[in-house]
């Protein structure tokens, strides 16, 4: 598995190098986000551009989330084959904010989907015999706590944090989020302070209840 700031490799990609590091402003003299979604309708050179240009980035925030190579890879297809299948669906603004929709919501299937093969195996699988009862109990209280925690965030301080985790700058965050760096910044440490205050909760509960 790798670590959440490595990156997906980009050998594979027959982009061009200068489409790898282009920006998405056209201020490099090559075609903007936007430009390359429009001509992406008529012309699929244009969405391969587009592709080379942000599935780095998109599969950093998959793998934030879901924590497995295979699932973020197979989240990062589906975000650009969702995205090219729905050309019609992007009704301007930026175009990286509109992929990070379509991440998350690709992510979120992929959760779910995890979470009910793991009910499965988890009615059908033997007692593991490392763990004793207790230590089961600790390590599935601790990890509801996280989830629930999780959960109680609102949508944007959830994406802030997992654009976080996979390494974006505030600078990317903002755009991905259509926000100021300073809205970012504060959804970043609500979300930490949140996660804080409820873990620290359920600490505090499990104690009085020893």
């Amino acid at each position: 598995m790798r670590s959440r700031s490595e990156a997906i490799d980009t050998g594979s990609i027959s982009a061009p190098r200068e489409i790898l590091t282009a920006t998405a402003d056209g201020s490099d003299g090559l075609r903007t986000d936007a430009q390359l979604l429009a001509d992406a309708r008529r012309d699929a050179a244009a969405f391969a551009e587009l592709y080379g240009r942000h599935v780095d980035r998109i599969y950093r925030y998959c793998f934030a989330r879901l924590h497995a190579r295979e699932s973020a890879e197979d989240a990062t297809a589906t975000t650009f084959f969702r995205a090219l299948s729905g050309l019609s669906s992007y009704r301007g603004g930026s175009v990286i904010a509109w992929l990070v929709v379509i991440a998350r919501n690709a992510t979120t299937d992929a959760l779910r989907a995890r979470r009910r093969e793991l009910s499965i195996e988890a009615a059908a699988a033997v007692e593991d015999t490392a763990l004793t009862p207790e230590d089961r109990a600790v390590a599935n209280a601790e990890s509801a706590a996280l989830r629930a925690a999780l959960a109680r965030l609102s949508k944007d301080q959830r994406t802030a944090i997992d654009l976080q985790l996979a390494g974006w700058s505030l600078a990317e965050s903002a755009q991905a989020m259509e926000r100021s760096v300073a809205a970012i910044k504060m959804l970043r440490a609500r979300a930490v302070a949140h996660l804080q205050q409820r873990l620290e909760h359920f600490t505090e509960k499990d104690g009085c209840s020893t």
